[in-house]
């Protein structure tokens, strides 16, 4: 980062501006909508980890998360977090089951 001349955050905001997710909100309110999480019980901090998450191994590797990293983000720390701060009792038991699509290679 030292020969581009940018600070962390300017890099950053490059990477993030290249790359924009989708608003994130509407999928967690579609959960909410559909029973499967309480959103006035979920910390903000706690929604948005698995992106930040995603966002450091990304920033460290220079490449895309394997989809076996998403899952662990997914099944290890986001979905505990989300039963230890929901207090849901039994809705996300075992693993997740995410579709993890690849995007086509642009190289």
């Amino acid at each position: 980062m030292a020969d581009t001349g940018l600070t962390p955050k300017q890099a950053r905001d490059r990477i993030m501006n290249a790359q924009q997710l989708p608003d994130i909100r509407i999928v967690y309110q579609r959960a909410h909508d559909r029973g499967e999480i309480d959103l006035e019980r979920i910390p903000s901090a706690v929604l948005a980890m698995p992106f930040e998450r995603v966002r450091h191994d990304m920033l460290m590797d220079l490449k895309p998360l394997k989809p076996a990293r998403i899952q662990s983000i997914v099944d290890e720390l986001f979905l505990p977090l989300l039963h230890n701060r929901a207090g849901l009792d039994g809705a996300l038991d075992g693993p997740a089951k995410i579709p993890v699509q690849t995007r086509p290679s642009t190289a």
